[in-house]
């Protein structure tokens, strides 16, 4: 799994790791991607959707678009109607 992690949180995740395999596959000026070997679960899912617009995921395409598909929700949710 691939995951790109804004500058500003990459420290947090640095010293927290998601996951024991992980490991930073390129520095860029705004953002850090890395990489962990994990299966796709419930608890991983919410943890990627706890950094909110920080983290981005990669791969793979199918976490990529359930991650997709429930931020459209909440949108949907949050919607204020005036």
């Amino acid at each position: 799994m691939v995951l790109r992690v804004s500058n500003k949180r990459f420290h947090y995740i640095n010293t927290k790791p998601l996951h024991l395999s992980q490991r930073i596959v390129s520095k860029e000026t705004n953002f850090t991607t890395i990489a962990i070997n994990v299966k796709i679960n419930r608890e991983l899912i919410s943890q990627i959707l706890s950094f909110g617009s920080d983290i981005e995921v990669i791969t793979p395409a199918n976490l990529r678009a359930e991650i997709q598909k429930i931020v459209s929700a909440m949108g949907s949710t949050y919607h204020v109607k005036e």
